[in-house]
């Protein structure tokens, strides 16, 4: 045994002899070889004693693997990892509890009250441990290291952070997933050992693991942002606006301001101090280095409570809703709804309180009368007339009445009026705005006739289809989203608004040849206006007689862009903006979901093939039938032998729109009762509560083809729904 001790000893005082000159390539092929001699010995001895004089201390760690005062690259991470792939080559028991004890001591007696070079070092060096996602690492590793992560300082958070954004999509997947592994590990067990289903708080070391995650989600931002061909890394990301702009009045940074049961709260929520300090949004990030489903936690989102969770947030506490990157979209909606549900009652109570002042009977509701002929005229004038005279009503619910009809709007009439005036609106005969039939997308009309409180009356129903939760048959562009979000647009914005010129644009960047004399474009661009004119525009002074060439063809590309997306429908956009942000200014949108988020809320899930099975799995049934019944079996098989463009019609039928909402079918509360016994009457439908009402047809056959006349016939105004 001593003689072993002594070639251990021996061994260790070699190879710090290589460390102290930095020899890494030399320092890797002696522990190399210890672990082959260790392998071919069947002692593991030497290669657990190396184990532990590198996370003997800190300043050992830093020795071994520190790259001298550079702050930037604190350590040499390709030979950190192979350091630990020889480790784990071998598939010795004995060498990975080795360096599972040396790393839980290392944690324990790091110095993190100095936060130098070293500590950063340490826990990059731990967190590239490929056996951090073992089981036992979650008892005695991962909450110490998460809770040192957790309380360093912002500077050193960030150093953290920059050295993260530098890793390619595998290295930070792994991160990722470390780290997911150990929250959902957590959740189970919290639950586990509490009396309730739900979780009411975060309890530790759920904030430990959240802050941790939201760090290398920044980091996934950061990195995606640098690689950004068209944005510098750095710059403020603005929309150009006038001083005027209703964009201007939301655009304070770090500020979140709301009144709720009277008292006058403050969240930092746009930008929590961390990405002020490094000057991030992730709403900006476009390409990130790994998507941003990766941090999504289903598991802790579906396990919180959010009434309880929204409490926290508003009084300034630690909860989920700190960190938005690790809520299911769904979650999200849950939340938004939450939020606009405890708006409508702040406003109803406003309105009791208001009418036992002025002794008028309370209205709780935002009514809009309308007569199907005059939709347009009657809606642009009442939300005109509430914008201008009491605009806090418009965070009422909203109530819709049809002139004539005795419909009582439960959901189901506001859905179709939607439907409806959205239909008007984006019709080529209104021409407000125009339909890119390659792009399936619509974007503002240049040369509109109408006014800009028409374009206001589109951003209020856009924002009020928001609040009350109702999807809308329209797909704009990611560029209407980046516009309302703030964000500088690029060339590539044009691939969902005008397809055909960003192709154009891209080919001139790309273009090795003879620019200016293949290409004979000038600094004047044309277009056709909605009567057919041809009308010729100049992106700069004299612009026809300056040439496009290799020189300034990116700042062509810019100008056109520009003008637009921007320029050519700068009144437009504004009106619609304004209207929009009456409605959604105050509320939790822009902190919950990011651009391409708010497009699902607007208009669904972009999914082509609709999933019934999620449907029929989370149905429950009444009036007498189960899902074991023969009408029921019935029932869908036939809906799943439909093909997608009735599937989609089933769902209008059913539910007032043939749009998935957020989370898929599965999140649809649907129902189907047992309507009578066998007849020849129709199939109708309760949209307001996604309920179907069937007979108990004699036969599949007979159902099929009752089914298939309603949902055919039965889809405008409320005579079969």
């Amino acid at each position: 045994m001593d003689d072993s001790a002594n070639a251990c000893d021996k061994q260790v005082l070699e190879l710090k002899k290589r460390k102290i000159c930095k020899d890494y390539e030399a320092m890797e092929q002696f522990i190399s070889s210890v672990a082959n001699k260790c392998k071919n010995n069947g002692n593991f001895e030497a290669l657990n004693t190396i184990i532990s004089d590198i996370f003997s201390t800190q300043e050992s760690l830093s020795s071994y693997f520190c790259t001298n005062g550079n702050d930037a690259e604190p350590v040499d991470i390709i030979h950190v990892r192979k350091i630990y792939q020889i480790f784990s080559d071998n598939g010795e028991s004995s060498v990975e509890e080795q360096l599972f004890t040396a790393t839980k001591r290392l944690l324990e007696i790091l110095n993190v009250k100095n936060e130098d070079q070293s500590l950063i070092a340490a826990i990059i060096v731990v967190y590239e441990n490929p056996q951090l996602q073992s089981p036992e690492y979650f008892d005695d590793v991962m909450p110490n290291l998460c809770r040192i992560v957790q309380k360093l300082s912002v500077p050193s958070q960030a150093a953290l952070v920059r050295f993260w954004a530098n890793f390619n999509e595998c290295q930070l997947h792994q991160l990722v997933i470390s780290l997911q592994q150990y929250l959902t590990c957590a959740v189970v067990n919290i639950i586990a050992q509490s009396e309730n289903e739900m979780i009411k708080f975060l309890e530790p070391p759920l904030p430990q693991i959240l802050y941790n995650l939201d760090m290398i989600y920044l980091a996934n931002c950061l990195g995606g942002i640098k690689r950004e061909n068209d944005t510098n890394y750095g710059e403020k990301l603005t929309v150009k606006n006038d001083a005027n702009s209703a964009n201007n009045t939301n655009s304070q940074v770090g500020v979140f301001v709301r009144t709720i049961g009277g008292l006058r709260r403050k969240q930092d929520v746009r930008h929590h101090q961390l990405q002020r300090f490094l000057n991030v949004d992730p709403a900006t990030c476009r390409h990130p280095i790994i998507s941003f489903n990766s941090f999504y936690n289903e598991a802790l989102s579906d396990a919180i409570d959010p009434r309880h969770d929204y409490g926290k947030f508003t009084e300034a506490n630690v909860s989920l809703l700190n960190f938005p990157c690790a809520i299911m979209p769904f979650n999200k909606t849950q939340y938004l709804s939450l939020d606009c549900r405890i708006r409508q009652n702040n406003q109803l109570g406003a309105s009791i309180f208001l009418s036992l002042i002025n002794r008028d009977i309370p209205n709780p509701f935002l009514f809009i009368r309308v007569r199907r002929d005059h939709l347009i005229e009657d809606a642009l004038w009442q939300l005109q007339m509430v914008a201008d005279d009491n605009p806090t009503s418009l965070l009422k619910q909203l109530r819709i009445k049809f002139e004539g009809e005795e419909g009582v709007d439960d959901g189901g009439v506001s859905k179709e009026f939607f439907m409806l005036i959205i239909e008007q609106i984006f019709s080529p005969d209104y021409a407000m705005f125009r339909y890119n039939e390659r792009a399936g997308t619509y974007w503002f009309t240049s040369d509109s006739f109408e006014t800009d409180a028409q374009y206001k009356l589109v951003g209020l129903l856009v924002g009020l289809a928001i609040y009350n939760g109702i999807i809308l048959d329209v797909t704009f562009p990611m560029a209407l989203y980046r516009k309302l979000y703030g964000q500088k647009l690029t060339v590539n914005d044009l691939k969902d608004s005008f397809p055909e010129i960003w192709q154009s644009l891209t080919n001139l960047l790309q273009y090795e040849g003879d620019v200016e004399n293949d290409f004979m474009f000038t600094f004047q661009i044309s277009y056709t206006t909605i009567v057919g004119e041809a009308v010729n525009v100049d992106l700069v002074e004299n612009g026809a007689n300056i040439s496009v060439n290799k020189s300034n063809r990116k700042e062509f590309a810019k100008l056109y862009t520009e003008y637009l997306l921007t320029n050519s429908v700068k009144s437009q956009y504004e009106a619609f903006e304004k209207g929009f942000n009456m409605v959604t200014g105050d509320s939790l949108l822009k902190y919950l979901f990011r651009p391409d988020e708010v497009d699902m809320l607007v208009c669904g899930s972009k999914e082509k093939n609709l999933d019934f099975h999620e449907l029929e799995r989370v149905t429950y049934y009444d009036g007498g039938i189960t899902k074991d019944s023969t009408l029921v079996k019935d029932l869908w098989e036939v809906v799943h032998s439909l093909d997608p463009e009735c599937k989609r019609k089933f769902l209008k039928f059913t539910t007032g729109s043939d749009r998935v909402p957020v989370g898929g079918l599965s999140k649809i509360r649907f129902c189907v009762i047992k309507n009578g016994d066998d007849s020849d009457r129709l199939p109708t439908s309760h949209t307001c509560f996604n309920v179907l009402m069937l007979c108990n047809y004699s036969s599949k056959v007979k159902l099929r083809e009752r089914l298939l006349y309603a949902i055919n016939n039965g889809n405008t105004g409320f005579g079969l729904s």
